[in-house]
């Protein structure tokens, strides 16, 4: 009995032991594992950049003319503004080659032409990446023309267009590892002699128009202030029948004076007619009492 006390008390000695060893030896190689000097491992990670289009665009172009900017002793009136493409190739390669497109879009033009389609007024200036101008574009004619200040300015001719014109279709952009092109558009509104010339012919048209028009002017007033709406409304029923008439009989031999003739009969013929409906309908004023 007192052997097999004696055993026991031995087995679990030993297994006490034993255990401490396991949990010892545990920890120091956690440890060792962790943060032990017997050993490194260095790792290296290589990095590429991709290849980078980027596009940089001025401002837009804003055009109005008046007599301060515009006016018989001015110049022509210009604007102007670009557009850049950049290309950054990959840092494994050095190198990279991509495609690109330029439009110019033009919005809410309501320029006319004066004297025709040969005489352009509005022209559109543009400057490749190379410095060199420009000469064709798909849809659009290439002028020259000579404004008042013995300027010549060459360009497409865009002087009724408006939307999407293209500048660059596709374009292709190599960089090794950088490169960059700019397209310059510059927008002018040409100060024709040729212009300014043609509007004499017009010149006792235009001084005829107060004359004409300051008693259907007058009469509007009047009839306003009396109410009688109803015979304002009889007298431009008139008037405008009498404008398209004027103008379809003599706008083949006349051109745009026939237009002016009908233009001023239409303000003759309103004063006219608002002096026959006040004398022969007897219209009279409201009172107006407080």
């Amino acid at each position: 009995m007192e052997k097999s006390k004696k055993q026991a008390l031995f087995l679990s000695i030993v297994a006490v032991v034993t255990l401490i060893t396991l949990v010892v030896g545990a920890t120091f190689a956690y440890f060792k594992a962790q943060g032990g000097t017997a050993g490194s491992t260095e790792v290296k990670v290589t990095t590429y950049t991709t290849d980078m289009l980027t596009f940089t665009t001025g401002s837009a172009i804003s055009l109005y003319a008046d007599q301060s900017s515009f006016g018989q002793e001015k110049g022509s009136l210009s604007g102007e503004t670009f557009a850049k493409a950049t290309l950054v190739a990959n840092n494994k390669t050095n190198e990279a080659t991509d495609n690109y497109y330029v439009y110019f879009n033009i919005e809410n033009n309501t320029f006319k032409y004066t004297l025709g389609e040969d005489k352009p007024e509005l022209i559109l200036t543009v400057t490749g990446p190379d410095g060199s101008e420009v000469t064709s574009l798909p849809g659009l004619t290439y002028k020259t023309v000579q404004d008042r200040e013995n300027k010549t300015v060459k360009g497409f001719d865009v002087t009724t267009m408006n939307g999407l014109i293209t500048v660059a279709n596709k374009k292709t952009i190599t960089a090794t590892p950088n490169a960059e092109e700019q397209y310059t558009l510059k927008l002018t509104l040409a100060n024709d002699t040729s212009v300014i010339e043609a509007s004499g012919d017009y010149f006792y048209w235009v001084l005829a128009i107060p004359l004409c028009g300051f008693s259907a002017f007058l009469w509007d007033g009047i009839f306003i202030g009396a109410t009688a709406t109803r015979q304002m409304l009889y007298s431009m029923l008139v008037a405008s029948a009498t404008f398209f008439i004027i103008y379809y009989l003599f706008y083949r031999s006349m051109g745009n004076h026939a237009l002016w003739m009908a233009f001023l009969g239409y303000l003759s013929l309103r004063g006219g007619m608002q002096w026959i409906l006040w004398r022969y309908r007897k219209i009279t004023m409201p009172i107006i009492s407080s």
